[in-house]
């Protein structure tokens, strides 16, 4: 039994049906299908429609079970009608915290940024028994091959969509600052589509944070999950909340 359906419950549910064990894997949200990537599926990118700005009324399809809009960007004045949404929103001591909740977690709502560390900033943060020479030879490699992150190719990159990331450039190279380009888990050929149209504008127009409705984005259901569905040997049960049993 898996609990958790993000980075770590799709690879494990994979690598437990690949070994031939028969795996339940619980998620406590919700599976969100782009299907053909033509309707809107999820909350715009700030999580509130402009025509909501306003009134303070946010997309509840941005928050798991609350009432407060789950962007940490924004100041916690959006209201939301609680709904099984994407993400939960927990307040601490001069801190936010936000955790998905959706088939996919983490992988489909962050930004497909595939940013190795640097070895000496790895060591600063995991133990000697995870050695950095292993994980540069054999694991960071092999999940970007499984996510499929490449570095956008120079036609997007030049389109007028993304051309902020052309100025991002230029001013940190004038600043001084060393500039390199990073790989990335999108399809590039379902931003083409959504470019000429035949694809809704999702990924152009800024959605990430709250999931990509053109499928554009490579989350988890797209490999990890799906390979393990495919070999019949993965139950999926989402909307399942798992509760720790008191002693």
């Amino acid at each position: 039994i898996i609990v958790g359906s993000g980075f770590a419950g799709s690879i494990a549910a994979h690598r437990l049906t690949e070994a031939g064990y028969e795996v339940l894997l619980l998620e406590r949200g919700r599976f969100w299908d782009t299907g053909n990537g033509t309707r809107s599926v999820f909350a715009p990118p700030a999580g509130v429609a402009m025509a909501n700005i306003v009134n303070l009324n946010a997309d509840k399809r941005s928050t798991f079970l609350g009432n407060i809009c789950a962007n940490p960007f924004m100041p916690p004045v959006y209201r939301v009608e609680k709904y099984i949404g994407m993400m939960e929103r927990f307040e601490g001591i001069n801190m936010t915290v936000i955790a998905p909740a959706l088939l996919g977690g983490g992988t489909a709502v962050y930004g497909g940024i595939f940013s190795q560390p640097r070895e000496f900033m790895y060591n600063q943060v995991f133990p000697t028994e995870i050695p950095y020479a292993e994980m540069n030879a054999r694991w960071y490699p092999l999940v970007k091959q499984n996510f499929q992150a490449t570095q956008m190719p120079d036609d997007i990159a030049h389109h007028e969509n993304f051309i902020h990331y052309e100025r991002f450039k230029i001013e940190n190279e004038r600043a001084g600052f060393e500039v390199e380009k990073v790989d990335v888990t999108y399809d590039w050929n379902k931003i083409r589509e959504e470019i000429n149209g035949t694809r809704i504008k999702s990924s152009i127009i800024g959605e990430s944070m709250f999931g990509c409705s053109s499928g554009a984005k490579q989350s988890a259901e797209f490999n990890y999950l799906k390979w393990a569905l495919d070999s019949g040997k993965l139950e999926i049960k989402t909307q399942s909340m798992v509760n720790k049993k008191k002693k």
